[in-house]
């Protein structure tokens, strides 16, 4: 191979052009190059080692040819224009079998096509069956062409500069993101898949290559219902986000994966496939899995728990009850006296010891329910003066002993409110026992009842207290908690007071605030809707 051959041969490697399919940007050259020339063929040209292989034919049916003897083959070599006016005359061609043939060529005329270092590749040419010269002005338009036909191969060639670059540029962010990226065909079968997916999921993209969605091995990962929905996306050319499912690593490690992807068109709107990505959320999925796990055994112990506290409470009750119970007719002596008037006082302590722990446990039980939702009351109309006037009776011995004075108040058009009678007391209690607790001797409780603007029905417990500090009134809504204060000791309580009432106000759909300011007082307004509510 002589040396002009060798480089001329490298160049049109580079060029990526030969055995390529046919393309427009050539036949067109061809077509105006006849039609300009007046001529029945032109040709697009390269020349190989042993033949002439035709990239555009106009007027004539033909691949390829053998290199020797060849039009094309003179003009590439010579690397300047050949016109040959009558080729039968011309002994470089007399034995050209297309010069031989019956009703032959007589007539040729080429241009090489020159790369930018001047090396000669191939050629643009035209014959004719008769003889005959071209005008200079058809010569330039012939060298034209051949130029033009030059800037279609650089452009071609630049082109698959950038794409190339592209694609090396889209592999490497391929290779380095955690993500891994695939592509189905207009069939909905594989066509494509990075690098990544392998190594995330130890499945060889050429297992999965060419088989469609069906063939994948995940349906039996997937619900039938989610299933059925992604087929019907495909089949629609619908986008679908995170399809997620497992694989099986060789190794038997199960990863989680999340797939999405969006189908692409051509500009005739014709459908081309899908193209996606897919995401490794195994750690996702376990911490998932953890949580849930960690959220039933919770709902486990938060069960255990409730049924403990049930059982305990049912078990502490009934005994306390016997002991309040016998302690009761020993303090008032209903078989006869006792005696000793200090087994009167015993009793008298037991009664109250016993009393106060059975509130407590009812507290806590109370509170247990609320917890797990158990806690249901049932709305009927309550009589808002007798209510209030039960309640003073129940605190009256407390007031006494504290030394303070309570005011009741109702608005006078006001007479029933829409409540749960023994919750709506207990809350009222709750709040009462909390005033007097917290006030010194000679202050005074008030509790207001009436009408709100909204027309809810409003109550207001109101102290001549210590008060609680603006940081502490959030606290204190929470279950077991008091605020601390330096003889704090001496206040008896669990700190479940202002938290079941609290949550009790709301099943009944109202709500509860608190105003305070220390040494000054506490306004406790919780407030009740007027219309019927579902008991829950």
């Amino acid at each position: 191979m002589s040396d002009p051959d060798r480089g001329r041969f490298a160049a049109l490697e580079g060029y990526a052009i030969v055995d390529t399919p046919p393309e427009e940007a050539f036949d067109r050259i061809t077509r105006i190059i006849s039609t300009a020339l007046d001529t029945p063929v032109a040709f697009v040209t390269f020349l190989q080692e042993h033949r002439i292989w035709f990239k555009s034919t106009f007027g004539a049916d033909i691949a390829e040819c053998a290199r020797e003897g060849a039009f094309c083959d003179v003009t590439v070599s010579q690397n300047s224009r050949l016109v040959v006016e009558d080729a039968r005359l011309d002994e470089r061609f007399a034995g050209n079998p297309f010069v031989l043939a019956p009703n032959g060529f007589r007539f040729y005329a080429g241009m090489p096509l020159r790369t930018r270092d001047g090396t000669s590749i191939g050629t643009l040419c035209t014959m004719d069956k008769r003889p005959r010269a071209l005008s200079e002005h058809q010569l330039r338009v012939l060298d034209d062409m051949a130029a033009l036909v030059v800037d279609e191969l650089e452009l071609r060639h630049a082109t698959k500069i950038v794409l190339n670059d592209t694609e090396r540029r889209f592999r490497d962010f391929a290779s380095t993101t955690s993500d891994w990226f695939w592509e189905l065909g207009s069939d909905l079968r594989f066509s494509y898949f990075s690098e990544r997916f392998t190594e995330i999921t130890g499945v060889p993209s050429e297992w999965l290559l060419g088989k469609n969605r069906q063939e994948s091995g995940i349906k039996d990962s997937l619900g039938p219902a989610v299933w059925e929905r992604h087929l019907d996306d495909l089949a629609a050319r619908r986008p679908f986000r995170n399809l997620v499912h497992p694989r099986t690593k060789p190794n038997g490690e199960t990863v989680w994966l999340s797939v999405s992807g969006v189908p692409h068109f051509n500009e005739a709107g014709e459908f081309l496939g899908y193209r996606g990505t897919g995401t490794d959320i195994t750690q996702r999925k376990n911490t998932e899995d953890a949580l849930l796990a960690a959220k039933e055994h919770a709902e486990r112990a938060d069960a255990a728990k409730t049924e403990f506290v049930a059982n305990m409470s049912h078990e502490l009750r009934t005994p306390l009850n016997a002991i309040i119970g016998f302690s009761d007719v020993m303090k008032n002596e209903v078989f006869g006296k006792i005696g000793n008037e200090r087994y009167v006082d015993y009793a008298n302590d037991i009664n109250a010891s016993g009393t106060h722990l059975l509130a407590i446990i009812n507290d806590i039980l109370d509170a247990a329910k609320l917890d797990t939702g158990e806690f249901s009351i049932s709305i009927v109309d309550v009589d808002v003066r007798r209510l209030l006037r039960e309640c003073e009776v129940m605190v009256t011995d407390r007031l006494t002993r504290a030394g303070l004075t309570l005011d009741l108040q109702v608005e006078e058009t006001l007479d029933t409110v829409r409540a749960d009678t023994l919750r709506l007391r207990q809350v009222l209690l709750n709040l009462m026992t909390n005033a007097i607790k917290f006030t010194p001797a000679s202050g005074r409780i008030s509790v207001t009842v009436e009408r709100s603007n909204s027309n809810n029905v409003e109550f207001i417990v109101t102290d001549t207290g210590r008060g609680i500090a603006k940081e502490d009134i959030a606290r204190i809504l929470e279950p077991f908690t008091q605020v601390s204060m330096p003889d704090s000791d001496q206040f008896e309580g669990t700190g479940l007071g202002l938290y079941l009432a609290k949550h009790l106000v709301e099943k009944h759909g109202g709500s509860l605030n608190i105003e305070s300011e220390p040494n000054v007082g506490t306004a406790v307004k919780f407030s009740l809707p007027s219309v019927n509510i579902d008991a829950a």
